[in-house]
């Protein structure tokens, strides 16, 4: 009679092998889901991020060149007054030495 306890054996411990990697390899395939799904809701979140920076850059500009603009406008006159002053000394001065 021939014995075929040593083949069923080997054959349940392969399939007990082929179990335990079918096993890991859909464990692995989950977590790998699982990375996939917060690395895209990390991205849209990045995404929004950026929109949000990108829709706000024109009024921050905007409001940058105002405020350039009001400090030139004010420089401006402040140099006007002065030129006024150095015309009225220069004036005077001119006065006083010709006479």
């Amino acid at each position: 009679m021939i014995c075929f306890k040593p083949y069923w054996k080997g054959l349940i411990e392969m399939n007990d092998k082929l179990d335990l990697i079918l096993t890991t390899l859909m464990d692995f395939k989950k977590d790998m889901e699982d990375f996939k799904e917060q690395a895209l809701s990390r991205l849209d979140s990045i995404e929004q991020s950026i929109h949000r920076i990108e829709s706000s850059q024109p009024d921050d500009i905007k409001a940058i060149l105002q405020t350039i603009s009001d400090k030139l406008d004010e420089r401006d006159s402040e140099i006007q007054v002065l030129n006024r002053r150095v015309f009225k000394v220069e004036s005077a001065l001119e006065r006083l030495s010709g006479q």
